[in-house]
């Protein structure tokens, strides 16, 4: 795991897994039958295990103390960012993708009986998380996606990149099993919620350098949040270049004051 994601550092973009093992250890009892499921990209040779390979992205899913299916998921792929601060992926087409899950969750719905699924995915920046429901006769139950189908939405996300507008922050896919057609609806503008945490300053930054928007597709929030992000960071490199300037300066000195006592030594008769 990277470092960003093991520990908390201020000046990361990326969501640190720190809080959420702090959160599990101060309440163990509200993360029952926790699972951690990790998502690899696509091996370069066939004798390449997991373990010998670096994840892109890993999910994390539990119930809550009332029984509720809970999941949260955290990006691992700080290593692709090239120049310009862009991610350095390759992009499969949005139609790939999207039938893809269409298969997937068409398989899923025959294989557990279930009438109809839907499915809210909020996402910003390397943050996402989703709530599913599971329909049948019988009445609605949350459930948790299964991971094949969880961790490709964020791909299919990116894949979705608007040039105006950017990429949604929250989507809502549902299926009847009757019809077997994946149908969705996205929002760009709503602030997402994950896991009722407000969308920290360094998200709305770097989701903004990912996927540029036209200034009429940036919502307030998002405006506010990433210019706040900024300015810290700009104060940030100031402190760290008055620092910089400081130790160049004592160095200098000391190497000023060791050449100088090495010329006061005895003069030669």
């Amino acid at each position: 795991m990277l470092e960003e994601v093991n520990q908390y550092r201020v000046d990361s973009k990326l969501k640190s897994f720190k809080p959420f093992e702090e959160k599990i250890a101060a309440d163990p009892e509200n993360f029952r039958n926790l699972v951690i499921e990790f998502k690899y990209p696509e091996p370069a040779g066939p004798k390449i295990m997991d373990t010998e390979r670096v994840p892109t992205s890993f999910e994390v899913k539990w119930i809550d103390r009332t029984g509720v299916p809970q999941q949260a998921e955290f990006s691992n792929q700080v290593e692709s960012m090239k120049e310009g601060g862009r991610m350095n992926v390759s992009i499969e087409p949005s139609v790939d993708v999207f039938s893809r899950i269409e298969s997937l969750l068409s398989e899923w719905i025959e294989r557990e009986g279930y009438s109809r699924v839907d499915f809210e995915y909020s996402y910003i920046a390397l943050a996402g998380s989703y709530i599913c429901w599971m329909h049948t006769p019988e009445g609605s139950t949350r459930v948790h996606l299964p991971s094949d189908i969880s961790l490709i939405v964020r791909d299919l996300r990116r894949s979705q990149v608007d040039p105006h507008r950017g990429a949604w922050l929250w989507s809502h896919f549902w299926m009847e099993a009757a019809e077997g057609v994946l149908h969705q609806e996205c929002d760009w503008m709503r602030e997402p919620a994950i896991h009722d945490e407000p969308v920290g300053n360094g998200d709305a930054a770097f989701e903004l350098d990912q996927f540029p928007r036209d200034p009429e597709w940036i919502p307030e929030w998002m405006a506010t949040k990433a210019a706040a992000y900024h300015k810290e960071a700009e104060r940030r490199e100031r402190r760290r270049q008055r620092d910089r300037e400081r130790r160049a300066k004592k160095k200098a000195e000391a190497a000023q004051a060791e050449g100088t006592s090495g010329s006061d030594g005895p003069a030669s008769e």
